[in-house]
């Protein structure tokens, strides 16, 4: 969660943001693999743990108002992390670049410097 938050605030602070209508768009496709997905009965399952579907799809809204612009600054480090290192093997620059979102989210979090409440 720490980590969530730092990548989020790094990603807002280079300027990766994301409107209102984005998010709105992206659920909308997310509906559709829903409705196309084997699974679809677990995935309602899900939706039906909330008061009404609307709720359900209100709370995802809030959840990708975060995790969009999250996704975009990763995709921005990891496209810059290819041209690189287009040399590698596939897999080896999968994993390089794995590992070094990895540290970055854990160091954007250390330098947070959050204070835990019990």
């Amino acid at each position: 969660m720490l980590e969530r938050d730092a990548t989020y605030q790094k990603a807002i602070s280079e300027g990766y943001s994301v409107t209102d209508e984005e998010v709105w768009a992206y659920l909308d496709e997310l509906k559709e693999i829903i409705n196309g997905a084997t699974n679809k009965d677990e995935a309602q399952a899900l939706i039906n743990q909330f008061d009404s579907e609307e709720e359900y799809w209100q709370h995802e809204f809030e959840v990708y108002k975060i995790n969009l612009p999250i996704e975009k600054y990763l995709d921005y480090l990891n496209n810059a992390a290819t041209i690189y290192s287009e040399s590698e093997h596939e897999t080896e620059h999968l994993n390089s670049c794995n590992e070094y979102l990895q540290n970055l989210q854990s160091d954007l979090a250390e330098k947070e410097d959050y204070e835990i409440m019990e």
